[in-house]
């Protein structure tokens, strides 16, 4: 994530998400990504929102620091709750490549 707000990025995930996944191992997989890629520099999010159910579905690019990493694009799908939006599915946490 930009600016390296993890943990602020771990809250906005799903209760569901938490449930499964530690803030620690949410941390690690940003971090390794980071040696990888050198980070995000930016995330810019079309205009255009999909409703899917009861949920949203936004597409993000991801343009990163390392100029070799050429910018993805990825789909993040949030719900509405009580707290404002949370991510269900998002294209934004890197690949877990210890558990493929």
């Amino acid at each position: 994530m930009e600016d390296e707000q993890y943990e602020k990025m771990y809250w906005a995930m799903s209760p569901e998400y938490r449930q499964a996944t530690t803030l620690e191992t949410f941390t690690a997989l940003f971090e390794n990504d980071k040696r990888l890629n050198a980070g995000l520099a930016d995330e810019n999010i079309a205009l255009e929102e999909k409703q899917v159910g009861a949920d949203t579905q936004l597409r993000i690019t991801l343009v990163y620091r390392n100029n070799r990493v050429k910018p993805r694009e990825v789909t993040v799908r949030t719900t509405k709750t009580p707290n404002g939006h949370r991510l269900i599915e998002s294209g934004i946490i890197p690949i877990d490549l210890e558990n493929l």
